[in-house]
């Protein structure tokens, strides 16, 4: 069996190099999109648990995912229009758009959602450094947002069932036993001035840890570097 497919037959492969979350945001110029693109969260998490493919490709390396997330540090507390990180003294600022999503049952704004913001692909977003202690994050164009941005409530800190995209619900909590079960974790630490976090959504392989193979990070710092994957669009090998 090749060491390097999925159990849909895409094959993985690492993109090589280290990257932040900054040059997360370059990443589309590197590789072909229309062969390739960013591991989703959902085909880590195959990599990992299913194909078990993951320490062949990447080793032991931890990976950022293409799905990009933003939430409050208060869980009962809108997005509002921006949510500030702030790390070493550098201010991340996620501009919030007015764009409706499903949360509840209802249709209302992003940001008026007390939950956590997800959108499908970090392509969505922009960076732009003001100056040497602000980076601010915003839309690429609101057209390309439709069904491509939702609101999740995500567990945090504890094990649960997830959604179709692999992420867990705090309204499905169940015990670590669970083979499905995956636990959600999210910042219980902040510098001053933060009032949330945001970033790409993160997995990693702990190879004394069956336990860490499922987790999903909604945590890790900016300027910490990572691997990425890359998973092809169909069963052809992508090229290199």
């Amino acid at each position: 069996m090749a060491q390097n497919l999925l159990t849909n037959k895409k094959p993985m492969r690492e993109m090589k190099g280290s990257f932040n979350q900054v040059t997360m945001f370059q990443l589309k110029e590197k590789f072909n999109p229309k062969l390739e693109g960013i591991a989703t969260v959902n085909e880590i998490d195959d990599a990992l648990n299913s194909s078990k493919i993951y320490q062949a490709v990447m080793g032991t390396k931890w990976v950022r995912t293409d799905p990009y997330a933003v939430y409050k540090k208060d869980p009962t507390k809108p997005l509002g229009k921006k949510v500030t990180w702030v790390e070493d003294g550098v201010r991340y600022v996620q501009q919030i758009p007015d764009i409706p999503v499903m949360f509840n049952g209802k249709e209302i704004s992003l940001q008026k959602v007390a939950a956590m913001g997800v959108y499908d692909s970090i392509d969505l977003l922009k960076i732009e450094q003001t100056d040497t202690s602000l980076y601010t994050v915003s839309v690429v164009d609101l057209e390309t947002l439709a069904g491509r941005v939702r609101a999740v409530n995500f567990m945090r800190n504890n094990w649960a069932l997830t959604d179709e995209y692999g992420f867990p619900l705090a309204n499905q909590p169940v015990s670590s036993s669970n083979t499905e079960a995956r636990y959600g974790r999210v910042r219980s630490s902040y510098e001053e001035n933060s009032d949330g976090w945001h970033g790409s959504v993160a997995r990693f392989f702990n190879v004394f840890d069956v336990g860490g193979r499922r987790l999903v990070n909604a945590i890790d710092d900016w300027s910490v570097v990572s691997g990425v994957a890359l998973i092809g669009r169909s069963a052809a090998a992508p090229l290199i």
